[in-house]
């Protein structure tokens, strides 16, 4: 079977889902976000916003790099920024 004919690539499996920040996640610093029953290294996926996500902040997947989930802020409208 020729890999092409798959209907999704691994890192479409994450995009456009939802996670919850459980260790503070900052423009600096790696975090942690649970996702998909278990908590995942995450990092901002814009590092130029001088933002901190703190515990219980709902989160949007976008994308990850190796195992690290690559996020973004979810507002309370249900928003992402």
């Amino acid at each position: 079977m020729n890999l092409a004919e798959f209907p999704q690539r691994a890192d479409s499996i994450v995009q456009n889902r939802r996670g919850v920040v459980r260790r503070t996640i900052s423009s600096t610093n790696r975090g942690r976000v649970y996702f998909q029953s278990t908590t995942w290294p995450a990092q901002l996926a814009n590092p130029n916003l001088a933002i901190n996500l703190e515990p219980e902040t709902p989160v949007e997947i976008v994308g990850r790099e190796g195992i690290t989930l690559l996020v973004r802020a979810i507002d309370q409208g249900g928003k992402t920024s």
